[in-house]
Formats: C-alpha cells, sequence, structure tokens
C-alpha cells in the first residue's frame, strides 16, 4: 500500500505513515531499529506498532500541532481534516481499539447554479502557527484555509491561485504563509488580511506546478520545488531566487534535515532522495526502494547522524542512516 506522507513525532520516539487507503501507521523507532540490527536480514518488513483508520479515503498531509499543552497530530484526507490526541490515539490503536478524532473539519463547498453544492476538496498540505493557535490547510478547490485550533472554527479563506494547491507553509513571526499551486506559482499571504503580499515565480517562468515548498528555522530562507524538476531557494527578505536544484524528476516533498538545519531533504517522481545545501550544492543522492517517493521526515533522535524516513509507490518506509545514506530498516505500510 503506497505511503503519502511520512513524518517523525517531535520526540522523534515515533514515526507516523498516512498511507493512500486511509490509515494512518505509527512505529516505535528505537525498536524497530533494534530488530533490524538483530536479525538476519539487514532490512527485515517491520510491521506497524498502531495503526488506524483516520480517513474513509487517502490521507495526504501530516502534521503535529500543540494546543494548550495538548499535543495533536492533524492528518488530511480526501474529504475531511482530522485530529487526534497524541499519544492517546495510537496507545487505543495498540490495544486494538478504534480511536475517536478530536475534532473532524471540512473544507467550504462551492454553490453551483441553482443552488447546487460543490463537492468536497482534498486537503493537500497543512501548517500550523501554535502561538496564534492557527492551522492552514491548502485545499484541492484553490483556496488556503485558517482555523482557529481552539475552537475548530474556520476564521480565514486565502483565494487568488488559478489551481489547485500542493501545499502551504507557515512563517508565523513574519505573521505569513506560503502557498504553492499548480498555477505555477508560490505565493506569501498576510494572514492578519488574507491578502497575497507576494507571487513567486522561478527564473525563467519554466518552473511547472508549486509541488513542495518549507520555510527554515529563521524564517529567512524559503525552498520550492516545481513541476519541472527543479527546486529553488528563495531570500524572504529579499524575494529573491538565490539557486535552482535540478533533480531527476518532479519534486513531490521537501523538509529542512533536522541533522543540518541549513540542508533540504527532497524527494520526488524518482527512486531517489536528495541533500541540498541552500546555496545549491548537492551533499549527496541515495537510492530508494519505491520508484516514486511522496514523503520524507529527518529526526536526531537516534543517533548524532541523523535519521531519514522515506515513502512513496512501494509497500515499505525506509529508515536510512543520514550521514552514511544505508538503510537501516524497512517498515510495512499494510
Amino acid at each position: 500500500m503506497p505511503g503519502l506522507a511520512a513524518l517523525f513525532s517531535p520526540d522523534g520516539a515515533h514515526l507516523v505513515c498516512a498511507a493512500s487507503s486511509g490509515r494512518v501507521h505509527v512505529w516505535a523507532v528505537a525498536p524497530a531499529l533494534g530488530r533490524a540490527a538483530t536479525a538476519d536480514s539487514a532490512s527485515p518488513h517491520d510491521g506497524a506498532h498502531a495503526s488506524f483508520a483516520a480517513h474513509g479515503n487517502a490521507v495526504y498531509s501530516l502534521h503535529f500541532a500543540s494546543v494548550q499543552g495538548h499535543q495533536l497530530l492533524v492528518t488530511g484526507g480526501d474529504t475531511d481534516i482530522a485530529g487526534w490526541a497524541w499519544p492517546a490515539a495510537v496507545e487505543a490503536a495498540a490495544r486494538g481499539e478504534t480511536p475517536a478524532p478530536a475534532f473532524r473539519l471540512e473544507h467550504p463547498r462551492a454553490m453551483g447554479a441553482l443552488g447546487s453544492v460543490g463537492a468536497l476538496s482534498e486537503c493537500n498540505g497543512l501548517a500550523v502557527d501554535e502561538r496564534e493557535r492557527a492551522l492552514y490547510t491548502a485545499a484541492g478547490d484553490g483556496n488556503a484555509y485558517a482555523w482557529d485550533l481552539g475552537t475548530c472554527k474556520l476564521v480565514r479563506n486565502f483565494a487568488g491561485h488559478e489551481g489547485y494547491l500542493h501545499c502551504v507553509a507557515s512563517r508565523p513571526h513574519a505573521r505569513q504563509i506560503v502557498t504553492g499551486s499548480e498555477d505555477g506559482t508560490a505565493r506569501l499571504w498576510d494572514v492578519r488580511v488574507a491578502e497575497s503580499a507576494a507571487t513567486l515565480r522561478p527564473p525563467g517562468g519554466a518552473g511547472g506546478w508549486c509541488s513542495c515548498a518549507q520555510v527554515d528555522a529563521t524564517e529567512d530562507w524559503l525552498v520550492c520545488g516545481w513541476g519541472a524538476a527543479v527546486l529553488t531557494t528563495w531570500s524572504l527578505t529579499a524575494q529573491t531566487c538565490t539557486a535552482a536544484m535540478p533533480t531527476g524528476a518532479a519534486p513531490q516533498q521537501l523538509r529542512f534535515a533536522a541533522h543540518s538545519p541549513s540542508s533540504v531533504l527532497s524527494v520526488g517522481a524518482e527512486p531517489s532522495v536528495y541533500e541540498w545545501t541552500l546555496a545549491g550544492s548537492l551533499v549527496q543522492r541515495v537510492t530508494c526502494t519505491s520508484t516514486s517517493l511522496f514523503g520524507v521526515d529527518s529526526t536526531t533522535a537516534h543517533g548524532d547522524g541523523g535519521l531519514i524516513a522515506v515513502c512513496g509507490n512501494g509497500p515499505r518506509v525506509q529508515l536510512l542512516d543520514a550521514a552514511l545514506g544505508v538503510t537501516l530498516a524497512e517498515l510495512d505500510v499494510a
């Protein structure tokens, strides 16, 4: 079963994978690594510690959020968004119980002719501003939405893109979000007034769709992935493109590396995970077992070298040593 997103828990103790079946799978990382290290095979196929049905259809996005001291796992699906108490939901699933969501949200439906109601739009991306208790969702209807995590109410609609959204990233101290769209642009938005502050296109205008975007911890740098098989680095202070990194195929997800915060990990429609510097230099390229990769994340909770997780169209999540680029374990996405 393909894995569409991968995310380590904030403490790095667990790995979460979103599946095309609508299920969420969770592994305890240290035991999985321990079993892999002592098995006859270097990469035994390891079943999930816990698994539960989060949505009726595919789960496209994952994010953790802390609200008033309570940790939530937020999942974005084909027709709705759900929040799950962490780790209570996983503990319930491990006992064979079906966890209840803390909330479920639906994007507004478009109104058609004669009062008809349009279909629900999927959630392709999630971002959080914990200080403002805000959840941002990137929707298939071309809009981004802001939700109050305290009340679970919709508070703002960011409209202006001409194609559906692939991603959203938060820049909380600047009170901005970044959205990437099928229309070939990334936009910066002022979240206070829901107005576009800038529109970004790669130099030459041949970038294709904007498939993924991430803001670094300093909020000075933005990295975007484009359908024309390129990543671009942007100075958000100057709003200029400072580097372009060609990939073998269209990028589909990127993250700043936990083991090197000034480096970027990217995966796409090819069997490779890349690590780049913000200046555009390639640090490493590691071949993976899935032929198309949808999710990547990293943690430093299991050694100084770092740990990378990737998932894709294959039936397993790979855990890689970030320093050596070797597979440490493979985890079955049932």
